[in-house]
C-alpha cells in the first residue's frame, strides 16, 4: 500500500506569496515609506499653502504643517485616519465648507473664508479627488493665509479715502478763501468811510480780524492738503488787477500816496485760476 504524504502543519505563511503575515506587513510598511512616498510627503509639508485631504467616508488622509499653523491647531500622531470633523472641531467654519464638497455641482475655484476666532482670512480652493472611473473618492482643500494681504488692502482703502477727504477739504478751503478775502476787503473799505469814533469802527475792526484769522486757517489747510487742483477758466486781466489794487489799499496805509491804474483797453482774456 503506497505511503500517504504527510500533511504539513499550517503556519502563518501566505499560500500565495509564501511569506508570513509579519513579512507582508513589513513589505506594506516599506511601500508606504518608500522614497517616492516620502518625497511626496516632503513636497506637501514644504508647501507654503495649507493642504487638507480627506476620503469619501470623512476620514482625514493628509494635513500638512502649514494647515496646522494657519488654523492654530496642534498636530496629534493619530490625526490621519480620524474623522476630519474631529480634527477640525475647533474651526467650525472650515468644517462647514468641507462638508458640502460632495454636494456642490460647481466647487469654488477661488473663495475667501473669515475665521473670526483667529482674526484671520484665508483664500481657498476645493477639488474632488476622483478615481479612474470618475467616481469621487475624496476631496482636497488648498488654502493660504490672506490676513496680511487683507490688512494691506484695508490700509490702501483707508489711504484712498483719506486722499479723497483731503481733495474735498482742499476744494472747500479753496472756495472759502476768495469770499473771506472779499469780506476783509469790503470791511476795510467801509471802515474808511465811517467816522473814526463810534461802535462801527470797532465792529468793522472785529470783522477784519476774524476774516484774517479764518483766512489764515484756510491757507494752512491748503498747505496741508496740497496739491490743489486748479480751476482754470477764462479770466479778465483788468478785473484781476483792479481786485488786487483794492485789496492792497485795505492793507497798506495811503500816507499821501495816490494809486492809479492805467490799463490798455481790450486786453485779451487769459486762462487762469482765481
Amino acid at each position: 500500500m503506497p505511503e500517504m504524504p504527510q500533511r504539513r502543519p499550517r503556519t502563518g505563511r501566505s499560500p500565495v506569496s509564501g511569506t508570513t503575515g509579519a513579512t507582508a506587513e513589513r513589505r506594506l510598511a516599506s511601500r508606504l515609506t518608500s522614497p517616492d512616498d516620502r518625497f511626496f510627503r516632503h513636497i506637501v509639508d514644504s508647501m507654503r499653502n495649507g493642504v487638507i485631504a480627506f476620503r469619501r467616508d470623512g476620514t482625514l488622509a493628509l494635513m500638512n504643517d502649514e494647515a496646522y499653523r494657519i488654523f492654530a491647531l496642534e498636530r496629534s500622531p493619530g490625526d490621519v485616519g480620524r474623522p476630519y470633523v474631529d480634527v477640525l472641531r475647533e474651526r467650525p467654519p472650515v468644517i462647514r465648507v468641507l462638508s458640502g464638497v460632495f454636494e456642490l455641482d460647481h466647487l469654488p475655484n477661488r473663495a475667501e473664508l473669515r475665521l473670526k476666532e483667529l482674526d484671520r482670512v484665508i483664500g481657498y480652493t476645493l477639488s474632488q479627488v476622483k478615481n479612474d472611473e470618475g467616481t469621487a473618492i475624496g476631496a482636497v482643500m488648498f488654502f493660504k493665509d490672506l490676513t496680511q494681504v487683507e490688512q494691506l488692502e484695508e490700509r490702501e482703502r483707508l489711504r484712498e479715502r483719506l486722499v479723497s477727504l483731503g481733495e474735498m477739504a482742499a476744494g472747500i478751503a479753496h472756495e472759502l478763501k476768495n469770499p473771506l478775502a472779499g469780506i476783509e476787503v469790503m470791511a476795510g473799505l467801509l471802515r474808511r468811510q465811517v467816522p473814526t469814533e463810534g461802535d462801527a469802527q470797532s465792529l468793522l475792526a472785529d470783522i477784519i480780524s476774524e476774516a484774517k484769522l479764518a483766512n489764515a486757517i484756510v491757507v494752512e489747510m491748503l498747505e496741508f492738503v496740497r496739491p490743489v487742483r486748479l480751476q482754470v477758466e477764462r479770466t479778465d486781466v483788468a478785473d484781476v488787477l483792479q481786485q488786487s489794487v483794492t485789496l492792497a489799499e485795505t492793507k497798506v496805509p495811503r500816507r499821501g500816496v495816490d494809486l492809479k491804474v492805467d490799463l490798455e483797453a481790450g486786453l485779451p482774456a487769459i486762462e487762469g485760476d482765481q
